[in-house]
């Protein structure tokens, strides 16, 4: 066990439902893929119950590192967040393969091919004609590098790119992606009176998960009305508040969901074919509060939600839906809490939680720190996916 001071006068934050003494402590049906932000990758079949641990000792800065995918076999896909380098190491901490490429955020999976968020730097307002920018507000723009996204389809067995998608010149083709944009600039706050450049001119779209849409996927949305391609792609732009699917074959979005959320992360697919989405802040009745929505796709609409008026559930970032077998886990990252939404008609009808995970004081916690006004300094999660035990060969 790491060391804690149990019977410290410092403070705990407030972001946080738990302590040393009544966070969860029961062991999981699954196993958790856990990475917390401030420690290695593990997989954990309790809270403090570790059966394996990722070396990252070729890595410098292991904190910077932070997994995307486990595959059966114990190798897992990392990448240097937010900056450059992409890596597949074994169960050993072994790199078998590296790509020098920006990354950021989540990532797609189908089969032996990933599906990347990455990008490159465009210098604004000159490279607005040649991005297919113009009519867009993008004139305006006075920003030497402004974040135009990209997704990097990646041989997984190889290590090698097998495509880029290049995102602004495709989704500023279609009128009424445009039209967002530009809507959202012109009412888009300065970032401060120091540095009076708008949000969406340095990062205009922020794509944080990506969504292949495989025969499954693909027979759910049916369920709703939703005509969809596998190999189609869900998309998911922070900075638009919007989430669309996109067919990378032709290039055309077949829906566009927007404005029904704020900040969001981790479009989901259920089984009964609604897009579930992380809200992350939901300032229309509470500054301090998030939810997941359930969206039908077809009336634009949200047909239902869930909201913990009970525990403080608030994560203004990241923030992650795991679905696994008809169920629900919720990953509030900011918090370092993950728990199952139990409902009794399907969701979000009579629902009630089961706090699974606290990072308060546990196993993979870092050393003690605080933060300058002296409370604890409590880790958040970048990743807690749960896995079955069928799924994870190499610890046969």
């Amino acid at each position: 066990m790491r060391r804690f001071d149990a019977l410290s006068d410092k403070q705990l934050d407030k972001n946080t439902n738990f302590n040393i003494y009544n966070k969860p402590k029961k062991d999981f049906e699954y196993l958790l893929f856990l990475k917390n932000d401030a420690s290695d990758p593990v997989l954990l079949s309790g809270p403090d119950n570790v059966v394996w641990k990722w070396n990252l000792e070729n890595f410098r800065n292991s904190e910077s590192i932070v997994p995307y995918h486990l595959y059966s076999n114990g190798d897992i896909i990392l990448g240097k967040f937010e900056s450059t380098g992409i890596f597949r190491i074994d169960k050993y901490g072994k790199i078998k393969w590296k790509i020098d490429r920006k990354n950021h955020h989540w990532i797609g999976v189908h089969e032996n091919l990933l599906f990347i968020p990455s990008l490159k730097y465009v210098s604004l307002p000159k490279g607005v004609a040649k991005n297919n920018a113009i009519g867009t507000g993008m004139e305006e723009c006075n920003y030497p590098e402004s974040r135009f996204e990209t997704i990097l389809v990646i041989d997984s067995d190889k290590g090698k790119i097998v495509q880029e998608i290049d995102l602004i010149p495709i989704l500023f083709k279609d009128k009424v992606f445009k039209e967002i944009y530009k809507n959202k600039l012109k009412s888009d706050k300065l970032i401060s009176k120091e540095e009076p450049l708008k949000y969406l001119c340095k990062n205009p779209l922020h794509l944080n998960d990506i969504i292949y849409v495989d025969e499954v996927i693909k027979n759910n949305l049916k369920k709703t009305g939703v005509d969809s391609t596998i190999g189609n792609l869900i998309l998911s732009f922070r900075s638009l508040d919007t989430i669309i699917m996109l067919n990378p074959n032709n290039n055309k979005i077949n829906f566009i969901i927007t404005d029904l959320f704020e900040a969001q992360h981790s479009p989901r697919i259920s089984d009964s074919g609604h897009l579930l989405v992380f809200d992350n802040q939901w300032l229309h009745i509470d500054k301090n509060k998030s939810r997941i929505v359930k969206i039908n796709i077809i009336k634009n609409e949200i047909e239902n939600f869930y909201y913990n008026k009970k525990e403080l559930f608030y994560s203004p970032i990241k923030g992650r839906i795991n679905l696994k077998d008809g169920r629900i886990f919720i990953q509030s990252s900011m918090q370092g809490e993950i728990f199952e939404i139990i409902c009794e008609n399907g969701f979000f009808d009579n629902c009630s939680e089961n706090y699974l995970y606290s990072a308060v004081y546990s196993y993979t916690y870092p050393s003690v720190t605080y933060t300058k006004d002296g409370k604890f300094k409590k880790d958040n999660i970048f990743i807690g996916d749960f896995y079955n035990h069928e799924e994870i060969d190499f610890l046969k």
